[in-house]
């Protein structure tokens, strides 16, 4: 899918709305505040930088395990050293951001999360026209192999669909676009052939130490350029304002 100066602009503009949002929020965050409650807080602050809604619900973890969670808890309290997670993608009439950051409230970071930050700014950077959906994965998994580690899921990110504005894909938006990036085709995964040309929302979650975790970014990748969006250079991103 060939994406118009205009669209792209979009998503730019939503991911640079998305960071704001996250920064605005991330002092917000209180010790003793459960996962339930940091939700909440991003769920009632995301109207004022101009979006509809999520795309998802947001990701709040803290002291993620690798097993199944239902969810954001009222029962997972927020003390200090814990390590958070959190991953958001709000939509706008157009387009939407996604962006997501792993952190140790009121500590140093601890190895992991330095880890993960490196693993998606190396996938970012990797990424290009040459390359495959699949390649992009097998370059993540490498990536973590290397590093003692290990990707979470079976999949790193997505292609990003725009709002096209007419038809059923606009009818529906944003259901469209969660649906359509369920489909394998779209999925930056394993074995997937396609190659790389448009906007991607990039995750790669890692799972070490009994704890999983990760960062998000948006990246634009064609013949003609490759760069992150929502970012003034290759060199910001995974960059985001501390507690």
């Amino acid at each position: 899918m060939a994406f118009s100066d205009t669209t792209i602009s979009h998503f730019d503009r939503d991911q640079r709305s998305a960071i704001a949002l996250l920064n605005h929020c991330l002092p917000l965050i209180q010790q003793g505040m459960s996962e339930l409650d940091v939700l909440r807080l991003f769920e009632n602050q995301v109207t004022d930088f101009g979006f509809q809604g999520f795309l998802r619900r947001p990701v709040v973890h803290f002291d993620y395990r690798p097993t199944f969670r239902f969810g954001p808890s009222k029962n997972r309290i927020l003390r200090k050293g814990a390590v958070v997670q959190i991953h958001i993608q709000p939509y706008s009439a157009e387009a939407f951001g996604n962006t997501g950051l792993s952190f140790c409230f009121q500590s140093p970071d601890l190895p992991i999360v330095t880890t993960a930050r490196d693993l998606c700014i190396a996938t970012a950077t990797f990424a290009g026209h040459t390359k495959k959906s699949g390649e992009l994965m097998v370059f993540a998994q490498s990536w973590a192999t290397n590093h003692r580690t290990q990707i979470d899921r079976e999949s790193i990110g997505h292609f990003a669909f725009p709002n096209l504005g007419n038809g059923l894909f606009h009818t529906a938006w944003p259901n469209s676009m969660r649906i359509l990036t369920q489909l394998r085709r779209y999925q930056l995964q394993w074995f997937n052939p396609r190659p790389l040309n448009g906007i991607y929302a990039l995750h790669p979650d890692i799972r070490q130490d009994n704890r999983r975790l990760g960062f998000a970014e948006l990246i634009l990748v064609t013949p003609e350029e490759r760069r992150v969006l929502g970012r003034d250079s290759m060199s910001d991103l995974c960059t985001f304002d501390r507690l």
